[in-house]
């Protein structure tokens, strides 16, 4: 199978065409998916089918597949329904996550400073619906663009980290986002998050594993005195890409 690099646009669009017609006459009226969902797949523009044709190279099964498990997830989870209104503020006030500038690609970088997060088990869902929120924001108003992670582990223990959350933000990229992350990078690792790391990778496949990058060292960045995680706007937009 072709590289996603090497995927023609008209291969890409012709398997978005099949994918397209094939998932609505068999989930049109699928309760376990939302509907605005639904009609994202159906916008003849096919710009979110592409992102899973381009995720899975070109293979359209595993796309059809893909598809099929991120929109019941969508809806189990009620994505659409999360509004920044209905997330305490203090998620966004705590300086764990922030956008800062690009990468050489011209990737969205977000940095994660590890060091700040401790695992409250009486927030996990709450946690979850701020991260899915953000990178619901981020995705829909730069529907064109990645983004590169930053986990940075300088200062961090064993306490900070939450292999829960880390499992959860990679479920995200592997199968709920589509197309959408670019490369994480971890600096900074102590020792001591060494293992816990090489855990991490085992629940990728070969591809994905790939995509997790050990540093040693990156320029600090400054800490902004507002941080905001990933979404820079207080709601998701109905944007004009689907």
């Amino acid at each position: 199978m072709a590289a996603a690099t090497e995927l023609s646009e008209k291969v890409v669009l012709e398997t978005a065409k099949d994918l397209q017609t094939r998932f609505l006459s068999e989930h049109k009226d699928d309760q376990d998916m939302d509907a605005r969902d639904l009609a994202r797949i159906g916008h003849p523009s096919l710009h979110y089918v592409c992102k899973f044709v381009y995720h899975q190279l070109g293979h359209a099964t595993n796309a059809y597949n893909q598809m099929v498990e991120c929109l019941k997830w969508r809806k189990s989870f009620g994505i659409n329904d999360i509004t920044f209104d209905s997330i305490d503020e203090n998620f966004f006030r705590s300086g764990k996550s922030f956008k800062h500038g690009f990468d050489r690609e011209g990737n969205h970088i977000v940095i994660l400073n590890l060091y700040l997060y401790y695992k409250d088990s009486k927030r996990v869902m709450e946690t979850y619906r701020w991260v899915a929120f953000c990178l619901e924001c981020q995705a829909r108003v730069y529907p064109n663009s990645k983004v590169c992670m930053l986990f940075d582990s300088t200062n961090a223990g064993i306490s900070n980290m939450d292999m829960d959350l880390v499992r959860f933000i990679m479920n995200c990229f592997k199968t709920y986002f589509p197309n959408f992350l670019s490369v994480i990078l971890v600096y900074g690792l102590p020792w001591v998050l060494q293992a816990p790391w090489k855990i991490v990778k085992t629940w990728l496949n070969e591809r994905a594993s790939s995509k997790i990058k050990f540093v040693p060292s990156i320029p600090k960045c400054p800490h902004p005195s507002h941080p905001t995680l990933l979404s820079l706007t207080p709601s998701i937009p109905n944007p004009s890409h689907p």
